[in-house]
């Protein structure tokens, strides 16, 4: 009897650790994005855009290119990469369930496309955009040899896209 009471008050404090959701900062910035990314050309005429409940880390370093053109960092090439890698590092987080994303965006049954958001960091939120015909919506299925376009988006203090870049991303 004292073992199962045990094991009881285990599980129940197991859940209570597990089971915390983790609340996102800045929910505007992900439906700004979204709209930004639904009103694009390209998927004009798509099925639509499903928005993953998931939020995925994604790397900053992918916008190096981007970031260095933007900021005329043509000498200190290895300081803005060490400065990217070091945000990575900082932020890296696994893989979680975001309720507030599953409420914010309506289920689309029929869906071309699938985007996944990072988190907020400090005015900024990357977004990758897959093709997904086949309805896949498994991040790491979809990013097995295929073709992606991950978006970086800044906001200004009204909470309003500042900036935006883009890149395209081959997976093999």
């Amino acid at each position: 009897m004292k073992a199962k009471l045990i094991i009881l008050i285990l599980l129940i404090g197991l859940k209570t650790v597990v089971g915390q959701e983790i609340k996102l900062d800045k929910l505007s910035y992900y439906y700004e994005a979204y709209k930004y990314i639904k009103n694009q050309p390209e998927f004009h005429n798509s099925n639509g855009i499903a928005a993953s409940d998931t939020i995925i880390f994604i790397d900053y370093s992918i916008f190096f290119d981007k970031l260095r053109e933007e900021n005329n960092y043509i000498n200190e090439r290895e300081d803005l990469f060490f400065y990217l890698d070091s945000i990575d590092n900082r932020i890296k987080f696994n893989p979680f369930y975001a309720v507030e994303i599953k409420n914010m965006f309506p289920n689309i049954p029929f869906f071309d496309n699938i985007l996944f958001f990072s988190k907020v960091y400090e005015k900024s939120l990357i977004v990758e955009v897959f093709n997904s015909k086949n309805k896949e919506n498994n991040y790491k299925k979809l990013a097995s040899f295929s073709m992606s376009t991950i978006y970086l988006f800044y906001y200004d203090d009204d909470d309003k896209i500042r900036k935006v870049f883009s890149v395209n991303m081959a997976y093999d």
